[in-house]
């Protein structure tokens, strides 16, 4: 911050020209390059189906499709796995959610073990076909590092708002971002409609969700498979190796 401020305060110019950006990924360390997000490739992943538990991201999209649903119940919402303070601070409090994946109101993705480092600097996006029977619906997402003995930690999030007016397509744009996910972990894609206290629970009516007493039930559901399946792309890029001591 020093060297910033004597060169464009105080006109001591560097020996060196300094990047014009200067970015952390997480378990490598601190890159740098002249724009931020860096140029990036494209990683895509598709949601697939697989049984009635732990559904499957594939980098190819299964040939049929199907439709998956969850059951929002504004009584009983998706519990926030921080408290409401500590998301402000999330590595003073850095959740492991690795029970998330057996509520039947989330739906999980999740690849196979990593064959070999991936990383990405930017933000993920969501896109898919989301149909709800209330007349509007909220719709998080969360990407998550599931180690190999199963501690599965939060990397991104992403929230939407559906509306009958606004249709059934989805395209939600994660948190900013720049991670490793490393060989041997699996890459991890969480869909539900509810965060519970750091975002207000939707009523399942069209009721204000800060003023309504009324609550309902409501079932949302995504394709999968096909041409027009639900998908995550990732900014994927390539990174300077560095010793970080604080990388995390």
């Amino acid at each position: 911050m020093a060297d910033f401020f004597d060169e464009h305060l105080n006109a001591v110019r560097p020996t060196a020209p300094r990047p014009r950006a200067r970015w952390h990924v997480g378990h490598v360390g601190w890159q740098s390059s002249q724009e931020y997000p860096p140029p990036s490739r494209p990683l895509t992943f598709h949601l697939a189906a697989q049984g009635t538990g732990v559904h499957a991201l594939n980098r190819l999209p299964d040939e049929a499709t199907t439709s998956l649903a969850w059951t929002h119940d504004p009584e009983h919402p998706v519990p926030s796995s921080t408290g409401i303070e500590a998301i402000w601070y999330l590595l003073a409090d850095y959740p492991d959610e690795r029970g998330l994946a057996d509520r039947p109101d989330v739906l999980t993705f999740r690849t196979e073990p990593l064959s070999e480092h991936l990383d990405f600097a930017g933000q993920p996006v969501l896109s898919a076909q989301v149909s709800f029977s209330a007349p509007s619906t909220h719709v998080f997402a969360k990407l998550q590092d599931v180690y190999p003995d199963g501690t599965t930690r939060p990397v991104s999030w992403g929230r939407a708002v559906l509306s009958e007016r606004g249709g059934d397509t989805l395209t939600l744009t994660l948190d900013d971002n720049g991670y490793r996910l490393r060989k041997g972990h699996r890459l991890q894609l969480q869909i539900q409609s509810s965060d519970f206290p750091h975002s207000a629970v939707h009523p399942g009516t069209d009721g204000n969700p800060w003023f309504t007493t009324e609550a309902v039930r409501s079932t949302q559901s995504l394709v999968v498979g096909g041409a027009a399946g639900a998908r995550l792309v990732l900014p994927a890029v390539t990174v300077a190796e560095v010793r970080d001591e604080g990388a995390w």
